[in-house]
C-alpha cells in the first residue's frame, strides 16, 4: 500500500520516487546484486528510451539516469556502465551538447 502522507492523500511523484530509493538502498544493503540488476535494467531502458511517447517522461528517466544511476554506477566502479548513462541521459537532456562532444570525439 501506498504510504501515508498528510490528510489521507496520494503521495507525489517525488514522494514515491524517493521511497523506490529508499527500497533500492535497503535491498543494496543485502546485496549489491540488486543494484547490478537494477542498473542493467536503466541501461537497457536508457537505451530504448526514444520509444517513450512522451517527451516528460523520457525527460524524467535521462534525469533520474543522471542523478541517481550513473553515480551509482560510478560508486561501485563500474565505469563503462555509468559512462553510457551519462552519454546516453546527455542525449536527451542536452542533444547540441551531446552532439558537440560526439563530434570532438570523432575529430
Amino acid at each position: 500500500p501506498p504510504a501515508d502522507t498528510a490528510g489521507g492523500q496520494e503521495p507525489s511523484r517525488s514522494e514515491k520516487q524517493a521511497a523506490n530509493l529508499r527500497k533500492l538502498v535497503l535491498a543494496m544493503s543485502q546485496d549489491i546484486r540488486v543494484l547490478v540488476v537494477k542498473l542493467t535494467d536503466r541501461t537497457h531502458n536508457m537505451r530504448t528510451l526514444r520509444y517513450v511517447g512522451s517527451h516528460s517522461s523520457r525527460r524524467l528517466k535521462a534525469e533520474e539516469t543522471m542523478g541517481i544511476f550513473a553515480p551509482l554506477a560510478l560508486r561501485i566502479g563500474m565505469y563503462t556502465v555509468a559512462a553510457e548513462l551519462e552519454t546516453l541521459a546527455l542525449a536527451e537532456l542536452h542533444p547540441e551538447a551531446a552532439e558537440r562532444v560526439a563530434a570532438q570525439q570523432r575529430a
